[in-house]
Order: C-alpha cells, then sequence, then structure tokens
C-alpha cells in the first residue's frame, strides 16, 4: 500500500491571518477560569484546609521560593531548543527536550510535593510485597491480598518492571526516577515516529514538541503511567505503521505482542483494542484501498490474544482471576460508581452496591467534568489547536476520507465513548496520559497550518510559552 502523503492533511491559505485564532484560545482560557473560579467560590469545598478544585484533581496551594529559579531556566533553554529544533528539523531534539522538562518539573524544588515521587513510593510497597511470592507469575493472585488498593487493581507487568529498575538501581529513589524520566523522554520521540506516518515531518515534530511541554506528561510521566503512555504510544505508532507499510502483517504482528505486553502492565491500554477495530471500520468507509489496512488492524488482537494464552500456559499466570480481583478492587475505590465496570463485577457475582466507596460522586460529574480536565491536562492551547483541527477535518470531504482523517475521527470517537462509559473517573489528568498522544498529532497538524500563514512564527513561539507557563502555574499554585 501507498504510504499516506503529507498534502493528506491539508495545508492551504498561507496568505491569511491567525487572528482568529487568539480569539478562540482567549475564550478557552475564560472558559477555564471561569468553571475554576465557579469551583473555588460558588461550589467551595476544602481537603486539608485548602480550597479543592474539583474536577482538576488538585487543589490551590501556592509555593514560592527563589529555589524554582534553576528548574524555570532549565524548562525555558529545553522549550527554546524545542522550537529551534522544529524549525531547523532536528528531530533529535524531541528526546533531548523532554528529558530536561520533565527532570526539571519532577527533581525541581518542592520535589516531595510532586506526585511522580509519592507514586513510586507507593507502586515500590507494592512491588516488594509482590516479590516476596515464591512465585512471582502463578502466585500474583495470591500475593494481591497483600496489595495496596492501588496494586490490586493493575496486573503484574506494572511491579515486575518496577522491581527490575528498583534492583538495577539498587533501590536508590532518585535512579529510580531517573529511569522514568527517561521513560517519558521516550514517549515523546516515538510520538514523533507514530505521526510522521500520517503527517509530514514539519507537523511531526511540531507534535511531538508540543507532547515534550504537555502538563500531563511533565507532572506525571516520571513514573508508572508513563510506562503506560509509551506503551499506548508504541501501539499507535505500530498500529499506524502496518496500515501504512507494503508490509503490513510484520508490523501487526508486533503492535500485537505490544498489545499483550499492554495488558499485562495496565488493563486501560485495551481499550486500544476498540482503537483498531475503529480504524479498520473508519478505513472501509474511506474506500477500498483501505481495506488491506483493516484486516492488518484486525490480526492485532488477535496475535495479542495468543501472546496472552502462550504466557500463562508457560508462567502459571492467571488473566481471568487477576481481572476479577482487579474490578472488585476498583469498585472499592473513591471515584468508583456506576459505570462498566459496575456490570462487570454483577456478572462475577459482586454487586457495586455493596462497595463502601463506591458513587462518590454522581456519573454526569465525571463525564463531563473528565472532558473538562482532559482539555487543560494537555495543554489548553493543544486543546484549542485539536478542536480547530477536527472541525476542519469533519468539514473538508478529501481530508476526512484521507488516512490521516479516518484515524483523527476514529480516535476522537474511541475517546468519547471511552470517556461516557464511565469507564475511569476522576485523576484523569494522570490516569488518561497514555491516551493523550493522539491527540497531539492533530494539534501538530493544526499548528504547522497557522505557521504558513502571517505572523505563524511569532503564534508559534507563543503558543509552546503558553505552554511552559501553565506548567509552572500548576508547579508554583497547586499540589
Amino acid at each position: 500500500m501507498e504510504a499516506p502523503q503529507p498534502e493528506a492533511a491539508g495545508k492551504t491559505a498561507p496568505a491569511r491571518r491567525a487572528s482568529n485564532f487568539y480569539v478562540y484560545l482567549a475564550v478557552a482560557y475564560g472558559f477555564v477560569a471561569a468553571v475554576l473560579a465557579a469551583r473555588a467560590f460558588l461550589f467551595r469545598s476544602e481537603y486539608l484546609g485548602k480550597i479543592w478544585l474539583s474536577p482538576l484533581f488538585t487543589y490551590w496551594d501556592p509555593r514560592f521560593s527563589w529555589r524554582l529559579l534553576p528548574a524555570a531556566a532549565a524548562v525555558v533553554g529545553a522549550t527554546a531548543l524545542l522550537v529551534w529544533g522544529v524549525r531547523a528539523r532536528k528531530h533529535w531534539v524531541l528526546p533531548l527536550g523532554a528529558f530536561v522538562n520533565v527532570a526539571a518539573i519532577s527533581l525541581g524544588p518542592a520535589f516531595g510535593r510532586t506526585y511522580p515521587l509519592l507514586a513510586l513510593n507507593r507502586y515500590l510497597l507494592n512491588t516488594r510485597a509482590a516479590f516476596d511470592v515464591p512465585n512471582v507469575f502463578a502466585g500474583y493472585v495470591e500475593a494481591m491480598k497483600n496489595l495496596s488498593s492501588l496494586g490490586r487493581t493493575r496486573p503484574g507487568l506494572t511491579f515486575w518492571s518496577l522491581g527490575l529498575v528498583d534492583r538495577l538501581c539498587e533501590s536508590n529513589i532518585y535512579a529510580i526516577l531517573l529511569v522514568y524520566v527517561a521513560v517519558a523522554a521516550a514517549c515523546v520521540w516515538v510520538l514523533y515516529a507514530a505521526a510522521r506516518v500520517v503527517t509530514g515531518r514539519e507537523e511531526a515534530l511540531l507534535a511531538a514538541a508540543l507532547f515534550a511541554c504537555s502538563p500531563s506528561l511533565l507532572f506525571f510521566g516520571a513514573g508508572p503511567v508513563g510506562l503506560y503512555c509509551l506503551l499506548g504510544t508504541a501501539l499507535l505508532a505500530l498500529g499506524l505503521k502496518a496500515a501504512s507499510s507494503a508490509t503490513p502483517w510484520r508490523w501487526a504482528a508486533a503492535a500485537g505482542v505490544v498489545l499483550a505486553v499492554a495488558l499485562l502492565t495496565y488493563f486501560p491500554l485495551g481499550i486500544y483494542v476498540a482503537v483498531f477495530v475503529t480504524f479498520a471500520i473508519a478505513a472501509a468507509v474511506s474506500g477500498r484501498r483501505w481495506t488491506r489496512a483493516g484486516l492488518a488492524w484486525l490480526l492485532i488482537p488477535a496475535v495479542a490474544a495468543a501472546a496472552l494464552a502462550a504466557f500463562q500456559l508457560a508462567t502459571g499466570y492467571d488473566h481471568v482471576a487477576v481481572f476479577k480481583k482487579a474490578c472488585w478492587a476498583n469498585q472499592q475505590l473513591p471515584s468508583a460508581g456506576t459505570n462498566v465496570l459496575a456490570l462487570i463485577g454483577k456478572l462475577f457475582g459482586r454487586h457495586a452496591d455493596t462497595a463502601s466507596k463506591a458513587a462518590a460522586r454522581p456519573y454526569w460529574f465525571y463525564a463531563f467534568g473528565n472532558l473538562f480536565t482532559a482539555f487543560v491536562a494537555v495543554g489548553v492551547p493543544v486543546g484549542v489547536l485539536f478542536v480547530r483541527e477536527v472541525f476542519r477535518v469533519i468539514r473538508q470531504k478529501r481530508t476526512r476520507r484521507s488516512f490521516y482523517g479516518a484515524t483523527t475521527i476514529g480516535f476522537l470517537l474511541v475517546f468519547l465513548a471511552f470517556n461516557f462509559s464511565g469507564l475511569v473517573l476522576g485523576e484523569v489528568e494522570r490516569v488518561w496520559l497514555f491516551l493523550y498522544p493522539a491527540f497531539f498529532v492533530a494539534a501538530g497538524v493544526a499548528l504547522a497550518d497557522l505557521a504558513k500563514r502571517r505572523g505563524g512564527g511569532k503564534l508559534v513561539a507563543g503558543i509552546f510559552a503558553l505552554m511552559m507557563i501553565q506548567s509552572f502555574v500548576y508547579k508554583i499554585f497547586l499540589f
């Protein structure tokens, strides 16, 4: 199959100004400020004596210190490097800029207040408990009894991989954290490879550089969720490559193996099965020339199922038993409630209404609050770019029926279905990190279009500055 051309993304009207985008951006910031102000003043609630800003999973906690200056200088330098790399078309700056950004936010002042340290310490407790079991694979179901609520909701590979890093780093938490900073930086590199399949080099560079400045990646990437993000981004890259390669079966088989590893690491990564099936349907609708791609995408879950079966036969790891325990444990979390897992729990003879913490907040709060939170977590400028690009794709028939258009709309439909299913409730700044990379592909295409208009160079620099400022606002004012 012929590889998709960059023109499929539809670059037009380089002579027009990008002034209307500033209006969209101002409206978006006004909307975000209004929601947070309403939460803080009209529906005021406090946690530990501080104002809770839900649906953002944070509270108002300003901390000012001159010690922020080195971290600020590092982020400014890394962001400037990323902007230069985009202009010079130097893709090697992507993982370097991402590494510096994530390390500065995670290792900067108030280090103990950042999520990666808290998460790694909690996960390490579960890891060491799991490794106390004589047979770490076959005995994992039994080991789950000794894990915290965080550990009981996940399959084993999260802890086995962390256990390996723990031993290699001799339990040094700073060394472990740097390993996961490198994992977060690798996500940016893999996203560039994924975007390069469906767009041109400039669009792919912009997509990856924006992701390297994303608040969600910077604040939560240096931990296990960074590993989930890497697996999800690799699935996206391999799946797109399978559809565009002359030998799709090889790439589809590789994606199937990665999907099996992903399902052994974090259950929600299974959403990529729906992504590939939706891509296949979108390919069929787009024209007969995508039939081969559709078949390749359908092969991915088949290979994953075979790999998981082989793993169970070889190790004794019981996928079904682990999943049952994880479903029930999830219903006992504060964010549990009416969702797909509640229905699954009933199928296994468990009822969600017997979970003491279930339904702490109503379904509608999460269904709409999560969309708002995701919009903020990727970076408000990226959210505006993505929405703008989706409307353009829908409006232009040629673009909509292209490889790029079919995959963009297909992923958006899966994301919306995932959100309104209530499958994951709350903390989506962190737990949805594995879903966010795909949004940056469309955002990169939209930004490349704006960059070619009058005043586009200043707009690009301004957007990266806004992304950087948002991360420091998080760092200084929120916990």
